[in-house]
């Protein structure tokens, strides 16, 4: 029957359209996979895996990363919590950064992210120094670093901060340093290294 419409046990139904059981329905409408599994698969139908080794950079889409900076320096006042601004792009996949808010990097997506921030400060001996990162409108903190700078060398203490947290899609994430030496203090610029915030999607 070439054209066999309903051949439920047919075996050779080459058109048919509803071959439940046929063994050889070469254009079977609904006929279920059956076989070895080829191309970027492993094993058979219709259980098959994704082969070890199928899935390379080349087949990843775009991951959300960001890295921002800023090339002047930041004041803050004594005291003072003070969220770190940016102006400078080194980096900005799928638009986590935007130069209308340029004091937050927000997630795109859902997900587990790497959040870093870095910042340099003038050099002194008094006080503490504190680098924060944020959770956005909550205020909520997500970690933080802080110095007490007792040395004269005639550089600023140097801070780094990280976490790995979950967002949600829209959540933004920000940096904020305090003080209290006794008077202001400036986040300083030092080419790629501060003041710096970066954050990249890890998984689901």
């Amino acid at each position: 029957m070439p054209s066999a419409a309903h051949a439920d046990n047919a075996t050779n139904a080459t058109n048919a359209t509803n071959a439940t059981n046929a063994v050889h329905a070469t254009s079977a409408g609904s006929a279920a996979p059956s076989g070895a599994a080829g191309g970027d698969l492993a094993g058979n139908y219709p259980n098959p895996q994704v082969a070890n080794g199928a899935i390379g950079t080349t087949k990843i889409g775009a991951i959300p990363a960001a890295r921002v900076r800023n090339s002047a320096d930041e004041s803050v006042s004594n005291g003072n919590l003070t969220t770190l601004t940016f102006n400078t792009v080194d980096f900005n996949v799928g638009a986590l950064y935007s130069a209308s808010s340029t004091d937050r990097l927000t997630a795109p997506v859902a997900g587990k992210y790497l959040i870093i921030a870095s910042a340099r400060w003038d050099n002194g001996t008094s006080g503490r120094r504190i680098l924060i990162l944020e959770l956005g409108a909550n205020s909520s903190q997500i970690a933080r670093d802080s110095v007490s700078p007792d040395n004269n060398s005639g550089f600023g203490p140097e801070q780094n901060v990280e976490a790995v947290y979950q967002l949600a899609a829209g959540d933004y994430v920000q940096a904020a340093a305090f003080q209290d030496s006794g008077s202001t203090l400036n986040v300083q610029p030092d080419g790629l290294s501060s003041p710096t915030f970066s954050m990249v999607w890890l998984a689901p």
